[in-house]
C-alpha cells in the first residue's frame, strides 16, 4: 500500500495522507477504495457528490459528522453510508482519524491524485 502525502502546508484542506488500496480501473469503474488520515481542522468543508454513493467506516480516532440537518458522534468501528446527493460534512475530533472510504461508482480516488499535484495555497 502506497501512502500520498496530500498536506504540504497548514493551508492545505487536503489534510494528512490517502492511500488508494482499489482503483476504479481494478473494477470497471464500478467502486474505489481509499483509506484516509484526517488531521483536526483540515477537514473537507460541507458538500455533496452528485453522482456517488460513499461508505466511510471509522478505522481510528472519532468523527463528528453531519448529514443533512442530523449530527452523530462516529466512534472507532463506525460505519456509515451517504447516498449521493446527501450534504455532509465531518470534523475529526480530538486530533487525528483514519477512515476506510468505498465510492460507487469510482471517481473520487481521483481528486485525492488531482489534488497531490494541484499548486499549494500558502499564506
Amino acid at each position: 500500500m502506497k501512502l500520498e502525502r496530500l498536506m504540504t502546508d497548514a493551508n492545505d484542506r487536503n489534510a494528512g495522507l490517502a492511500a488508494t488500496l482499489v482503483r476504479g480501473d481494478q473494477m470497471g469503474g464500478q467502486l474505489a477504495v481509499v483509506e484516509l488520515y484526517e488531521v483536526q481542522g483540515q477537514e473537507p468543508p460541507r458538500h455533496l457528490h452528485v453522482n456517488e454513493d460513499e461508505m466511510i467506516s471509522v478505522l481510528e480516532g472519532t468523527l463528528t459528522v453531519c448529514v443533512d440537518e442530523a449530527v452523530l458522534q462516529a466512534t472507532a468501528g463506525t460505519c456509515l453510508f451517504r447516498p449521493r446527493g446527501t450534504d455532509h460534512r465531518y470534523a475529526v475530533d480530538p486530533a487525528a482519524a483514519r477512515l476506510l472510504v468505498v465510492v460507487t461508482p469510482a471517481r473520487l480516488e481521483e481528486f485525492f491524485r488531482e489534488a497531490d499535484a494541484s499548486p499549494r495555497i500558502t499564506a
